[in-house]
């Protein structure tokens, strides 16, 4: 990747938490929680994360490259992220907007030249972000999709 590919980067960070109108099919992270309930983020499907812990993964995920683009990521908890695996409706309403605003800041920061690019693993870890979002949004879209299917089949 080279250094100047980062121009399409805020477009494409924004894509991936709130989709685009020319893909249907993929709506982004951000879009496909709209509505969800905390009782329904809290559940745990496949005995894995619940969709409030894959969110709150994210939420960390951007805050560490917002606080600190250059920081190694080997030195991060990255448990912490998954232990808000069950949430309020308070809570639930802080995580969707603590996502929102670490989206909005990161997007800023590319915008106004802030992050400078001083070596690909810069753009790496930028881009990195944008996948990550996208398959979090994939996983997200499943476990959703797990939980209409079980409450449609219900006895």
């Amino acid at each position: 990747m080279t250094i100047s590919s980062i121009d399409h980067y805020p477009g494409q960070l924004r894509q991936a938490f709130f989709g685009t109108h020319h893909l249907h099919w993929f709506t982004g992270l951000l879009t496909q929680v709209a509505g969800v309930t905390a009782d329904e983020a809290s559940r745990s499907v496949f005995h894995g994360g619940s969709v409030a812990a894959h969110l709150s993964h994210v939420a960390q995920c951007l805050k560490v490259v917002n606080e600190t683009p250059s920081r190694p990521l080997s030195t991060v908890n990255w448990t912490e992220g998954w232990a808000n695996a069950r949430v309020s409706e308070e809570q639930w309403q802080v995580l969707l907007a603590r996502v929102r605003v670490e989206v909005e800041e990161l997007e800023q920061e590319v915008q106004s030249g802030a992050w400078l690019m001083h070596s690909d693993q810069d753009a790496d870890t930028l881009w990195s972000q944008v996948l990550h979002a996208a398959y979090h949004a994939g996983a997200v879209a499943q476990i959703l999709k797990y939980e209409q299917w079980i409450a449609s089949n219900a006895v």
